[in-house]
Formats: C-alpha cells, sequence, structure tokens
C-alpha cells in the first residue's frame, strides 16, 4: 500500500533546464556515444525497490522465465544482472531467437546484456507498483565529442561512484538526444574542469 502511493507520487529524473547545472552519476556509457545519467534520487528508489524484490522473489505467483517462455518486449522484467548477480529492471531491446536469448537494457542504468529468458521475471507480477516507477537513466550525447572509441576512456575518467556536474545545452534540431557538457570536479573539492 505504502510503495503504491510512493510509485504515483515518484517523479521521472529529469536534466536541468538549458544551460543550467546539476550533480549526477555517469552510470554507463557505450562504445558508440550514448551516455546514462542518474540522480542522486535513484539511490532512495533503488534501496525501496530493492526490499520488495527480497520480499516478493519469495512469493508465490511469480512468472519465471524458462527456456521456451515468450518474452514480450512491451512489457519490464527483472533480470540478473551477470557482473553483480543481481536482478534489476529490464526491458527486452531485441529477440534473439537463433540463440533463443534476448538483448535488455537495465532501464535504471543504460547497460545491455543478452541474457537467457529464464534469468528473468516478468515485473508487473512481482510487484506492479515497481512496473510503474518512471526509469531512472536519461541517456545523453556529450557536445563536441567524437564518439568512436571514447567509450573506455570516459569509464576510466569517471567512475559510476563518483558525482560530476551537467550542464544541458540547447537542443539541436533533428535530434532526439540531448546534449551536454559534463565537468568533473578535481582538487581542492570547489573546482570543476
Amino acid at each position: 500500500m505504502v510503495l503504491e502511493s510512493i510509485s504515483k507520487n515518484v517523479v521521472a529524473p529529469q536534466l536541468p533546464a538549458e544551460g543550467k547545472v546539476a550533480e549526477v552519476y555517469i552510470s554507463h556509457v557505450t562504445d558508440d556515444g550514448d551516455v546514462y545519467l542518474q540522480f542522486q534520487s535513484y539511490s532512495y528508489v533503488h534501496s525501496l525497490v530493492s526490499s520488495v524484490f527480497e520480499t516478493s522473489l519469495k512469493e508465490a505467483g511469480v512468472v519465471r522465465g524458462s527456456k521456451s517462455y515468450y518474452c514480450d518486449p512491451s512489457r519490464l522484467y527483472l533480470a540478473r544482472y551477470h557482473r553483480d548477480g543481481n536482478w534489476y529492471r529490464a526491458a527486452i531491446t531485441k529477440q534473439l531467437h537463433a540463440q533463443k536469448e534476448v538483448e535488455v537494457i537495465f532501464v535504471d542504468f543504460g547497460d545491455t546484456e543478452t541474457i537467457n529468458p529464464s534469468e528473468m521475471i516478468l515485473l508487473d507480477t512481482v510487484r506492479k507498483s515497481v512496473d510503474e516507477f518512471p526509469y531512472q537513466a536519461i541517456k545523453v550525447r556529450l557536445h563536441n565529442v567524437p564518439y568512436l572509441s571514447f567509450g573506455e576512456r570516459l569509464r576510466e575518467l569517471v567512475p559510476c561512484d563518483e558525482r560530476v556536474l551537467v550542464k544541458t545545452l540547447p537542443v539541436r534540431p533533428l535530434s532526439t538526444i540531448p546534449e551536454v557538457e559534463i565537468f568533473k570536479r578535481i582538487q581542492p573539492k570547489s573546482t570543476y574542469t
């Protein structure tokens, strides 16, 4: 009951207004130039959702995947993330029929992974209100940065647990992905580059 009330009042994370800055975390960087940002508010949502998952996964009625299980790309799932073995919210981006696997994006981080449907749980069978939480990762592009081979370098410069400042730039015509500038804190703590 409390979770349902909270899920109706959770606001989707938003970039700051054009020209303004906000502190964020870089949750994921792809090799082709997509950068996913999270805001501090995600830690609250994550802890709340994690406690619900732990409780709900033990209950009956949870629809778990199997090798023959049809995955619906229009629905949200819990999928096991191979790096830490934990379950996170995921959406199917591609069905790989030849391998009987699916490609998913972890909607609160931006990471993608190819997994077996047996590693998935239909989210609304766990808790409908968790299915309704807004995605917590925002996809952006860095302004005036070439996209080839910069992903690994950016991951080295800014670990996912380090806050950075993000400045939203004016929307470019025909662009659906917002462009931003990112500033990393250097010593002393009040200085950004």
